[in-house]
C-alpha cells in the first residue's frame, strides 16, 4: 500500500539494518501501529514490502520466489509477500523444506466493494492454485480474494507517515483498509506474512 511508503527515504533514519548475501542493503522498520516495511536492496533494484503483524498462526511457509512465500495455515494455501524471504528455506509444490511454526498473515485490500449480509465467509487464491499445477513461479502472485462479513473493524493510525487506515478480520484473516470498509464485502486483496525473523535477528 502506497500510503505506507510516502516516507520511505526516512527508513535509513528509523529502521534496523540487517546483512544478508543476497542483497546490498536490508532494512527493517515495525510501527507502533503493526504496519512493517522491509526494504531489500541489490544493485540498482530496491523492493518494499509492507507488511502487517495480524493475530499470529501455526503454520508452514517457503519461499517460491525472491520476495513471495507459500503459505499454509488453518487449512488455506496462499502465496503472500514476506517481510524476510531470504530467511526462509526455498521450496515448490513438488516438496522441498518448509519453516513451520508461528507466523502473522494479513491481507491488504486493493479493491473493496459492498456486500449483502447473506454474503458466505470465502477466500481463494486462484494464482497459487494455478502454480500448484504448472509449477511456474513466475506466474505466482501474492493476490486473493476473500468475501464475508467485516468483523471487529479499528481505526489505526501509521506513525511513521501519519495517514490513517482500518483492520478488520474476514474469514478468519486481518484485512488492512484505507478507508472504513462496509459491514459486508468482497474484497481483492495482496497476501503478506510477517515471520518471526525479526523478532529474533
Amino acid at each position: 500500500m502506497d500510503i505506507f511508503l510516502e516516507t520511505v527515504d526516512e527508513l535509513h533514519e528509523v529502521a534496523r539494518s540487517h546483512e544478508d548475501p543476497a542483497f546490498d542493503e536490508v532494512l527493517y522498520h515495525r510501527d507502533p501501529s503493526g504496519i512493517c516495511i522491509t526494504g531489500m536492496a541489490y544493485e540498482d533494484e530496491q523492493t518494499y514490502v509492507v507488511t502487517f503483524r495480524g493475530s499470529a498462526q501455526q503454520g508452514t511457509i517457503y519461499r517460491a520466489t525472491p520476495f513471495i512465500g507459500v503459505v499454509e495455515t488453518a487449512g488455506k494455501r496462499f502465496a503472500a509477500l514476506v517481510d524476510a524471504p531470504f530467511s526462509l528455506p526455498a521450496g515448490n509444490p513438488a516438496g522441498g523444506e518448509a519453516l513451520q511454526g508461528t507466523l502473522y498473515p494479513a491481507l491488504l485490500a486493493t479493491h473493496v466493494e459492498s456486500a449483502g449480509h447473506h454474503v458466505t465467509a470465502d477466500f481463494e487464491a486462484p494464482d497459487t492454485e494455478r502454480f500448484y499445477s504448472n509449477y511456474k513461479p513466475s506466474m505466482l502472485t501474492p493476490r486473493v480474494r476473500v468475501t464475508g462479513e467485516v468483523k471487529d473493524v479499528a481505526k489505526h493510525v501509521h506513525e511513521l507517515t501519519e495517514n490513517e487506515f482500518w483492520v478488520g478480520h474476514v474469514a478468519g484473516f486481518a484485512v488492512v483498509f484505507e478507508e472504513n470498509p462496509p459491514a459486508h464485502a468482497a474484497i481483492d486483496a495482496v497476501a503478506v506474512c510477517a515471520t518471526p525473523f525479526w523478532d529474533e535477528a
